[in-house]
């Protein structure tokens, strides 16, 4: 019963790592990333005079270091990946009233996500590549 038990522990863990595996890997020193207007909650669109604010975030692929990058009103950003760096990028967005009341940010779109991504999962990379070895010769 107990190896059961691990078994099925060990699959269940297994199977939620592959869910957000990443499908599409862009390769870039800098990478724009777009979305659509957020709605609320319940799929309405923003009312007349309110605005969105979108804060972009970078995280590494198991979920840490989770960095804000920036905030903006744009339904794009640009990021700027460090060398022999791999991040997976995520979206949340916070609405302005037009009698100035504030909402909470809403949960995060994370790029690794299928669910609410147009093209499947992806990351942004700047990993480098090897220089091919010099020095050839016969032995």
């Amino acid at each position: 019963m107990k190896k059961t038990a691990i078994l099925l522990t060990v699959m269940l863990l297994l199977s939620a790592s592959l869910a957000n595996a990443v499908d599409d890997w862009h390769q870039a020193d800098s990478k724009t990333i777009a979305w659509d207007a957020a709605t609320l909650a319940d799929g309405s669109p923003i009312p007349v005079g309110d605005s969105l604010d979108y804060n972009v975030y970078s995280r590494n692929e198991d979920g840490s270091n989770v960095t804000l990058l920036g905030t903006t009103n744009l339904l794009q950003y640009t990021i700027t990946i460090p060398v022999d760096t791999k991040l997976i990028v995520g979206v949340s967005a916070r609405r302005t009233m037009a009698d100035g009341t504030v909402t909470d940010w809403s949960t995060t779109n994370w790029s690794d996500d299928p669910t609410g991504n147009e093209t499947g999962t992806f990351g942004v990379s700047n990993i480098r590549n090897a220089a091919p070895p010099s020095g050839l010769r016969p032995q």
